[in-house]
């Protein structure tokens, strides 16, 4: 596996769940490889193959794209916490609507009164 590096960039609101779409079926196509890697070496390879060091740099090599995938859900993963915690900070903002009750319906009838011109 390469190095890696953190990116930052912006996309509208309603782009984020098709961005998280999209890694996930990156992540997804990774994971399906790893898996017909290890299903080719369990049929290819006989027993004095596998215990051999041309086997364990194949499973490395395994190992490392597994890696990956499980750094690209993590990655997957802080964008769905991020975008969670901004969704429960804009509904703290919100102010909640009065319950309705009478009293408040006889309040807001009585301001409406004062506000129309005497006739």
């Amino acid at each position: 596996m390469g190095k890696r590096v953190k990116i930052q960039y912006s996309i509208d609101l309603e782009e984020l769940p098709d961005e998280v779409g999209n890694l996930l079926s990156r992540t997804e196509q990774k994971l399906a490889t790893c898996h017909k890697d290890v299903q080719s070496m369990i049929k290819s390879y006989n027993h004095d193959f596998l215990m051999t060091t041309a086997a364990t740099k194949e499973i490395s090599e395994l190992r490392e794209n597994l890696m990956d995938v499980d750094l690209t859900l993590g990655d997957i993963t802080n964008i769905i916490f991020s975008y969670v915690d901004y969704e429960l900070r804009n509904q703290e903002e919100e102010p909640e609507p009065e319950p309705i009750s009478d009293e408040n319906i006889e309040k807001q009838i009585q301001n409406l009164k004062e506000a129309l011109p005497p006739g």
